[in-house]
């Protein structure tokens, strides 16, 4: 294992938290730290047997583990494939939480913020952090659909990182 994929998966369990049982997450089932089971065939097959499995089968810790490496492996190379310039950032803090963000919201949901992508690729930092908080960076007049699900949180502190280039506000508080 990588260490980038270490220092990813270390960035992401506080936030995800662990169930070593089936939950609900946006109407997807999960398992683990945020694994989603509609992406594994293999689990699904073995829930499939219950009815109404959230809450009813467990896994191991060990496993969840496992799940979340081969997960953030695979979100590195959705990542590249996406942004082959994301292995050129020099800034390895923008780098991890670029992925944290995919995990998260799934390539697809961080490709779809199209001014935070433009601002990332022009290296406007600043601008970038403002798109993750704001519905228009530019006018900061109201919260972002992003920041209003995570209800500040998470989102808050993934801008801080990508605006100041380090880990340090995944410990802190959530400042803007």
């Amino acid at each position: 294992m990588h260490e980038l994929t270490i220092k990813i998966v270390e960035a992401l369990k506080p936030d995800e938290g662990l169930s070593l049982t089936v939950y609900s997450d946006r109407e997807n089932p999960c398992i683990g730290w945020g694994h989603n089971l509609t992406k594994d065939k293999t689990l699904m097959e073995a829930f499939k047997a219950l009815p109404l499995f959230l809450g009813h089968m467990r896994i191991t810790r060990k496993l969840a583990d496992q799940l979340l490496i081969e997960d953030v492996e695979s979100f590195i190379m959705e990542v590249q494939d996406a942004l082959p310039e994301w292995n050129l950032w020099e800034n390895e803090a923008r780098r991890i939480v670029f992925v944290c963000l995919a995990f998260q919201l799934g390539m697809s949901g961080v490709l779809g913020f199209r001014r935070f992508i433009r601002n990332i690729k022009g290296g406007h930092w600043e601008d970038a952090a403002d798109e993750l908080l704001w519905r228009d960076g530019r006018t900061k007049l109201e919260p972002s659909d992003y920041f209003k699900e995570m209800r500040g949180g998470r989102c808050v502190k993934y801008a801080q990182c990508i605006r100041l280039g380090n880990l340090e506000p995944l410990n802190a508080g959530n400042t803007i």
